[in-house]
């Protein structure tokens, strides 16, 4: 086995020291704890606060790691079917939402799947079109996810994951973040063409 083929990777946790005036940090708070092994590079991560848990996922590997912070430890790696885009955690429910592509194929579908703790897929939704960003919404039980060749954002029922209203745009949709006070997606668009 080559040498470069042992190197491993780590993800470095971050904890955030927690203040008598919220919302006030300084470089001086924030302090590396400690570092998790994994195979290979994690691509995005999201966490489940109520749990103490991570999800990553990895687009080269189509893989979806479950990470326990308070171990360090990666629990469970996921192995999927298409090539993990975009994650989000819901935390009422601690359910992750992987939107996955076929290889960065141009397809007219992606799909979105919904994983537990466990590292069980409890469902997948074929999505008519090109998915890549997600964001949870947990005021309101939503889900959004970024249509970037579509220019639109998909809103959808967590619940049920039914669709519940299509938000054109005028530029393509990568990324997309929710303001849980305001009930407002914050997306990041443009023209032209992108490499993911």
């Amino acid at each position: 086995m080559r040498r470069s083929a042992r190197k491993r990777a780590f993800l470095y946790l971050l904890v955030l020291a927690i203040l008598f005036i919220p919302c006030i940090l300084t470089a001086g708070d924030i302090s590396v704890i400690g570092n998790i092994s994994t195979d290979s590079l994690i691509d995005s991560i999201a966490l489940s606060p109520n749990t103490g848990m991570a999800y990553g996922i990895n687009k080269h590997t189509k893989s979806l790691y479950i990470i326990n912070l308070g171990s360090h430890l990666v629990t469970k790696t996921v192995s999927l079917a298409r090539r993990p885009i975009g994650i989000a955690v819901n935390p009422e429910n601690n359910l992750a939402y992987v939107t996955l592509n076929d290889n960065g194929l141009l397809n007219d579908n992606s799909f979105l799947c919904t994983v537990d703790s466990t590292g069980a897929i409890l469902n997948t939704l074929t999505i008519n079109g090109d998915s890549h960003g997600i964001a949870v919404n947990p005021e309101n039980n939503t889900i959004v996810i970024a249509l970037e060749r579509e220019k639109k954002l998909l809103v959808l029922s967590a619940d049920t994951l039914e669709t519940l209203q299509e938000i054109p745009l005028a530029y393509k949709p990568r990324l997309v973040a929710v303001d849980t006070d305001t009930n407002r997606a914050v997306v990041a668009a443009g023209e032209g063409v992108f490499s993911w």
